[in-house]
């Protein structure tokens, strides 16, 4: 098939770009005019790059490249936001859900079937235990609330034009390439270094997906066509202060991280694990990079930077 994909250059969206590609389909990558491929740089050849930003969505030279394409699939992966400090940002609704709904509209328009949206955990708020599709809505911060709302219109509006609908509530993913300040490679950079992290008492007991066992799921969903609201996880919680001991371990054991320096936010989630019981019904996936072997890759990368500036 014939994906279209926005936020193609982030984290998890240049993920979802490279499973399609090795499951054989197409793929254009909705980016900003004049960005770099970034993550995207050793396989731009394999990609059509569609230059639009999120407020251009509905313009005539957009819809016209769009067209010319011709998805079936639509993965939207794209949001602004997405950081820890602008959660809050008072656009978060007001450029993400009109983008997310311009997007859909112009599927529909061009002949697209199917639309995949990326949703959040946030969107539950401060929930604690494993957590089901079927659990109330209670976003705590303007992100979640405007991912609940991207999701109810969308719906609302596939419904109307005859699309099918998928949204993908993500919980935490990790792996190579990820955000610095994400606290797994801000654990390991800081460790790379002889230095300990300051931490909270990392009591919570979190789920870590890898991003290709995440981007493998989306794909999973359009090759299905599995419509509704799933959550994508790994199903499996850990306790936080083991894993980072785990990846301590892989860097520098005489590091002793300093657990208990840095406080508990007030609306602190100490336990978050999904159930992925309807995606895996749906589609038969499910997680398949252990996090023993995603630990040794985030040590490995934080090693090679610590190299790489070591010779500078």
């Amino acid at each position: 098939m014939r994906y279209l994909v926005t936020g193609a250059r982030g984290f998890i969206g240049s993920a979802i770009v490279r499973a399609a590609l090795h499951a054989g389909h197409s793929v254009a990558a909705l980016v900003r005019p004049g960005s770099a491929t970034g993550r995207l740089g050793d396989i731009a050849n394999e990609v059509t790059f569609i230059q639009s930003d999120f407020a251009e969505i509905s313009s005539a030279a957009t819809r016209e490249a769009v067209r010319g394409f011709a998805p079936a699939v639509v993965v939207h992966a794209g949001w602004e936001g997405v950081a820890g400090g602008e959660r809050n940002a008072e656009w978060q609704s007001a450029r993400n859900v009109p983008a997310a709904f311009e997007l859909l509209m112009l599927a529909a328009d061009v002949g697209a079937t199917h639309f995949i949206g990326l949703g959040s955990q946030a969107e539950y708020g401060p929930c604690s235990g494993r957590i089901s599709e079927d659990q109330q809505l209670c976003p705590t911060t303007l992100y979640g609330a405007a991912k609940v709302s991207a999701c109810a219109v969308t719906q609302k509006a596939a419904e109307m034009r005859h699309l099918k609908h998928s949204w993908l509530r993500v919980f935490s993913t990790y792996g190579a390439g990820s955000e610095a300040g994400w606290v797994l490679p801000m654990a390991a950079n800081t460790m790379a270094h002889g230095v300990a992290p300051d931490l909270t008492l990392c009591e919570q007991r979190w789920e870590f997906l890898h991003v290709n066992d995440a981007a493998s799921a989306v794909i999973a969903v359009g090759d299905c066509v599995a419509t509704g609201t799933y959550n994508l996880g790994s199903g499996n919680a850990r306790p936080l202060r083991d894993v980072l001991l785990a990846l301590r371990d892989r860097i520098d054991p005489a590091v002793i991280p300093n657990f208990g320096a840095v406080a508990y936010r007030p609306d602190q989630i100490m336990y978050l694990e999904a159930d992925i019981t309807r995606l895996r019904n749906a589609t038969g996936w499910f997680p398949m990079t252990s996090l023993e072997s995603g630990l040794d890759e985030i040590a490995r990368e934080a090693l090679e930077h610590h190299r790489q500036l070591a010779h500078v």
